[in-house]
């Protein structure tokens, strides 16, 4: 939902995510984690990318610049069909990038799955992050 901020809608995302799941599981013995992700750089919310040429804009969007992750999880039991849903932010800069290289990282990485066309683990490890909890 566009008029969501970033923690509403990455929270509103995870709850839908653990209710789906937990319908195949109603009344058992199961807790249901779920969690979804969404960059947020210049006021912009980066999802998963569209298309290749989407996950290059993104890519360049982000080069160079300071910007948030925000991930929104749920923890649900389905038994008692209780739930817990918080969010975190965290603050990346990630540092120049070179066509070229941007070229490189999108042939080595699959981007259809990832917010904001990157992940911070193995070979998209191009920024120091920060952690703050938004309870």
């Amino acid at each position: 939902n566009p008029r969501l901020g970033p923690a509403a809608q990455a929270e509103l995302l995870s709850v839908q995510k653990a209710e789906a799941v937990a319908r195949l599981y109603q009344g058992k013995e199961f807790l249901i984690i779920a969690a979804d992700t969404i960059v947020v750089v210049d006021g912009e919310k980066l999802g998963k990318p569209e298309s290749e040429s989407d996950a290059k804009r993104m890519l360049k969007k982000l080069s160079g610049k300071k910007h948030s992750v925000v991930t929104g999880f749920t923890i649900l039991d389905c038994i008692s069909g209780k739930k817990v849903t918080r969010s975190v932010e965290t603050q990346l800069w990630m540092r120049k990038l070179s066509d070229k290289e941007i070229l490189s990282y999108m042939q080595k990485e699959m981007l259809s799955d990832k917010a904001g066309s990157y992940a911070i683990q193995g070979i998209g490890e191009i920024g120091r992050a920060s952690c703050r909890e938004r309870v």
